[in-house]
């Protein structure tokens, strides 16, 4: 099963109707919570690289600022997910 689908259920709550009750239910959201922290894990440190390469902080980086230079390393970061 996709894994947005899963975790569109996941979030509507109605995963075990479509799943069944049991181990099944609770290993398929057991590896979909390790899947969204590996890829927290992983955008977390493209926006540190980005940042470090522009001369950045994570906090500028992901500010609504409008300077050229956090702009641009935004659009980096965007282009890189």
């Amino acid at each position: 099963m996709d894994q947005n689908l899963l975790l569109s259920y996941k979030r509507a709550g109605s995963l075990e109707i479509i799943l069944g009750g049991g181990k099944f239910a609770q290993a398929a959201l057991e590896k979909l919570n390790e899947t969204d922290k590996d890829k927290e894990e992983e955008l977390e440190k493209l926006l540190i690289k980005v940042a470090s390469f522009y001369g950045l902080t994570i906090q500028e980086l992901c500010s609504g600022s409008k300077r050229t230079q956090v702009s641009k390393a935004r659009a980096v970061a965007i282009y890189l997910c």
